[in-house]
């Protein structure tokens, strides 16, 4: 089974397109850090809380917090938050999922594989937790709220996902 650590941007992208029950069914093993939680309580309308029987919660030693601190002061334009998943990550050898061109390019400079919204709506029609009309309609939403997806590939998946008239 495949292991994912799901940045907030992503959450933020599934919530806003209706889709995180969906992703729940993908079979996947879903790691979140405590701190990840907390960072998630503060969304409006966004509460993991009460998905943790889909999750599991892992905490961070001390000197892996010292590890993260180090990173923060030489990242200093990622969050704390965004440093303990990517070491999340890395540690279980999970894939991290995530919008954020900082915390990608960080992790992906350790070998951490990445990847971000569109690939997650990949995944899940080619495993059947959503149609592509699902997909189709949950990325015009994310699209609404959110037009920081990349366009070719967003106009790629409207072409494959979405009904012709």
């Amino acid at each position: 089974m495949r292991k994912l650590v799901v940045d907030l941007s992503v959450w933020i992208d599934m919530y806003h397109g209706g889709i995180i029950e969906n992703f729940l069914h993908l079979g996947a093993d879903i790691l979140v850090s405590d701190a990840q939680l907390l960072e998630n309580e503060e969304e409006k309308g966004l509460c993991l809380g009460s998905l943790l029987s889909h999750f599991t919660v892992e905490s961070y030693s001390a000197s892996e917090m010292t590890a993260a601190l180090k990173l923060v002061r030489s990242h200093g334009r990622l969050k704390p938050e965004d440093i303990l998943a990517y070491l999340l990550a890395r540690r279980a050898g999970a894939i991290l999922v995530t919008g954020d061109r900082r915390l990608r390019s960080l992790a992906e400079s350790y070998g951490v594989e990445c990847h971000g919204t569109i690939w997650v709506l990949d995944e899940m029609v080619a495993a059947g937790c959503i149609t592509k009309a699902q997909a189709c309609e949950s990325l015009g939403l994310l699209m609404r709220e959110n037009a920081r997806l990349p366009s070719d590939e967003v106009e790629k998946r409207f072409e494959d996902w979405c009904p012709k008239d």
